[in-house]
């Protein structure tokens, strides 16, 4: 009894934080993004292949995938180059493939970076790789919280930088930590296309930006991605365990593979492929995925789920569109409001683990609640105002049990010196090396 009228004064406090900002909250309301991307009516109407296309808005990625495998090099350009909208954000088109058709449509705009998803509706959304996606033993998707778009997506791609690096052992720029690393990673720094040096992290595992002008020689690159298997030199079942599953119980968070403490990123060396642990090599392909539409400020739409509802759909689609590629499956990194969009697409996203930092509660109970076998972790650094928020569920306000809440099950991941809000990826900090190591399967 005493909890439910604890819950009832929460839900209270709750409503009048978000009844004192309704007139400004009001004017913020945002309707979501959904459906098919731009361009779909033209491309369910071209009949150029002799037989109707995959129907971006009732095919499965493994479906779209499947589709894309059976094409020739050169009629899989001739889509992109008639459909670059669509080929751009169809979850299941190989990556190359989505990354030239995305540079088609921004133009000088891409500046040779990976883009994989841009949709210029609503406040504009995308999705940017860091490393070699197919490749990669492992993937990070960094999923952000409010405010972010199309205009403020620097933030989300400095976040997902970080991780890229410290998981990979580099330093800030790119730069491997040490001779060997950085033989196999870098390029010549002549061949950055980029403006600023933010774009040479991006440019460390991937093709001379050249392969965003159309079908050359990398019609051979686009058909390699296509299979729908690995493409590193191994079959699918080569890839770690934890590729394919999170598999059964696992080790206290607590401590890492050799007991000595929580997740804190620390490696037993590095090699050509970035950090190894026991002779296996941890490289990580991180991306940024800015694919939903985000509540901008505090109000309503901050309090409540619609907005994350809708982009658990995204999400999850998008998930499996990477996974139907052959690539790993994703660990996703989730600040903030983005921890509600984790919690509602747990199910279906196909992660082997979630982290949670600076949430307001992931729409469930427990990490039972969440439906998923992933290892689920939770963070909040001690001055993040997130705090103070009511982690209650009352007629549709608020998230739920705080994750770093004992009863909620989550393994914790350190944070005591990090700043704020915002600063869980910030370099030096034990919430990012143990962000890494997550990143990497190392933590348990």
């Amino acid at each position: 009894m005493r909890r439910f009228r604890r819950t009832l004064v929460a839900a209270a406090v709750a409503a009048a934080v978000v009844t004192a900002t309704a007139g400004w909250a009001s004017g913020t309301a945002q309707t979501p993004v959904t459906g098919p991307p731009p361009g779909t009516e033209e491309w369910r109407a071209d009949r150029s292949l002799g037989h109707a296309l995959p129907d971006p808005g009732s095919a499965s990625p493994a479906e779209v995938a499947a589709f894309f495998a059976d094409l020739t090099p050169r009629r899989r350009e001739l889509l992109a180059a008639r459909h670059p909208s669509v080929v751009g954000n169809l979850d299941g088109v190989p990556a190359a493939l989505r990354y030239r058709a995305n540079a088609r449509t921004l133009g000088a705009g891409s500046d040779g970076r990976q883009i994989l998803a841009y949709d210029p509706r609503g406040r504009g959304q995308l999705a940017e790789v860091f490393g070699d996606l197919t490749r990669a033993r492992r993937v990070a998707v960094v999923v952000p919280g409010s405010d972010i778009d199309a205009g403020t997506f620097d933030r989300t791609r400095e976040m997902a930088r970080s991780l890229y690096e410290e998981a990979n052992g580099l330093e800030a720029g790119g730069r491997a930590t040490d001779d060997r690393a950085a033989e196999h990673h870098t390029t010549d720094s002549r061949t950055t296309k980029g403006p600023t040096s933010d774009n040479r992290a991006a440019e460390h595992h991937t093709t001379d930006s050249r392969t965003t002008k159309g079908p050359t020689s990398d019609d051979r690159a686009a058909e390699h991605h296509t299979t729908g298997r690995a493409t590193d030199g191994r079959a699918a079942d080569d890839r770690t365990a934890d590729d394919r599953t999170a598999g059964g119980h696992m080790a206290d968070a607590s401590r890492d593979d050799r007991g000595e403490g929580p997740a804190d990123g620390r490696r037993t060396g590095r090699g050509s492929g970035g950090a190894t642990v026991g002779g296996r090599a941890g490289n990580v392909a991180v991306i940024a995925w800015a694919g939903y539409t985000t509540p901008v400020g505090v109000g309503l739409d901050a309090a409540t789920g619609g907005l994350a509802e809708a982009g658990a759909e995204r999400l999850a689609r998008f998930t499996r569109g990477v996974a139907a590629t052959g690539a790993a499956r994703p660990a996703l990194f989730c600040h903030s409001y983005g921890s509600v969009v984790c919690g509602l697409a747990a199910g279906r996203a196909g992660a082997t683990d979630i982290v949670a930092f600076g949430s307001p509660g992931m729409r469930a109970d427990s990490v039972a609640d969440l439906h998923t076998d992933a290892r689920v972790w939770a963070a909040r650094a001690p001055s993040d105002w997130i705090s103070k928020v009511p982690h209650v569920a009352f007629a549709g306000l608020g998230h739920g049990t705080d994750p770093t809440a004992p009863e909620f099950g989550a393994r914790r991941v350190p944070a005591d010196d990090t700043t704020g809000h915002t600063g869980y990826l910030a370099p030096g900090t034990s919430s990012l090396r143990a962000f890494a190591s997550i990143a990497r399967g190392e933590a348990r």
